[in-house]
């Protein structure tokens, strides 16, 4: 039965998308199902970004493209505009890296928000991203990492000095569920790489055997 459960699911996916065009994640237009998520207008602006060094506590870490240009723009809609259909978009974009990035490991886990914020917003980005990328690759566990301190957003921080660092150090927690387990940890965009070293501090401190990074985009200082 779990065997037929991915080929339906990929099967709807493909039928929506007939009927309901995906639009493009920069400028929003409808673009044909095999194009995507950016129309042939915003796809040349989309960079690639190749594997880079890890934030401590990180093993590996690969992150889809750079974060600049319709990118920037679709991922600001996602987080802030209320634009939660481009996670789906956005989602495939970052499932191009999602099979290396999780080669050899255990289980995902999307970097999680305070209870505080995640009422606000009405969703988490991450783990709408993480949904989309790692279906049939990964099994994600949404609730391995927690928030336990509602901390300013990162973006908010200077980049280029200690803030963000001590913004969330000590800002997570993971359950005893990750021991002995490797993990991916899963985000929108990383910058200096603070929030992913402090989630795998807290998932090493868990008794996580290694603890691994994908992003949708990486953001240079």
């Amino acid at each position: 039965m779990i065997e037929l459960i991915e080929p339906i699911q990929r099967l709807a996916a493909a039928a929506l998308d007939l009927i309901l065009p995906p639009a493009c994640a920069g400028c929003g237009r409808k673009i044909p199902p095999p194009l995507g998520p950016f129309c042939p207008a915003c796809a040349p602006c989309v960079i690639s970004s190749d594997p880079h060094p890890p934030p401590p506590h990180v093993a590996r870490a690969r992150a889809a493209v750079l974060y600049g240009g319709e990118v920037a723009v679709a991922i600001q809609q996602l987080k802030y505009g209320g634009a939660g259909h481009l996670a789906r978009p956005l989602g495939k974009l970052l499932g191009s890296v999602a099979r290396e990035a999780a080669g050899g490991l255990d289980i995902a886990a999307p970097v999680p928000l305070h209870p505080r914020r995640l009422r606000a917003r009405g969703f988490n980005q991450s783990a709408l991203l993480a949904r989309v990328a790692l279906r049939g690759v990964l099994p994600l566990h949404c609730s391995v990492l927690h928030r336990v301190r509602d901390t300013p957003a990162q973006a908010s921080l200077d980049p280029g000095g200690r803030a963000r660092w001590a913004n969330v150090r000590g800002a997570f927690s993971a359950a005893g569920s990750v021991a002995g387990l490797r993990v991916l940890v899963v985000d929108d965009v990383t910058t200096t790489g603070a929030t992913a070293s402090a989630c795998a501090a807290a998932l090493l401190r868990a008794g996580a055997a290694e603890v691994h990074l994908l992003t949708l985009a990486r953001a240079v200082p």
